[in-house]
């Protein structure tokens, strides 16, 4: 047993230590993701979304501020300000 030689083998790279399962689904999903902008149009739906977050959640926002502070002026017995 001592005169046997040892085959060196090439190490495996780390991507081939474990099989991966892909699904169909999973990749056409990650497909659709990285070319989002290539299938994006705007329907009704898609613009009411825009005007919903880029308008009414903004300005919704600054209207909570602006009554929390106005309160928290009258109940300090100061005059209310204005934000802007």
């Amino acid at each position: 047993m001592a005169s046997q030689k040892w085959i060196s083998r090439p190490e495996k790279p780390p991507e081939k230590w474990a099989t991966i399962d892909r699904s169909n689904a999973i990749e056409a999903w990650g497909r659709m993701r990285e070319t989002t902008n290539q299938h994006f149009k705007f329907t009704p739906r898609t613009t009411a979304y825009c005007v919903i977050w880029a308008l009414l959640v903004p300005i919704g926002i600054w209207k909570i501020i602006k009554w929390e502070r106005q309160y928290k002026d009258r109940a300090k017995g100061r005059p209310p300000k204005d934000l802007f």
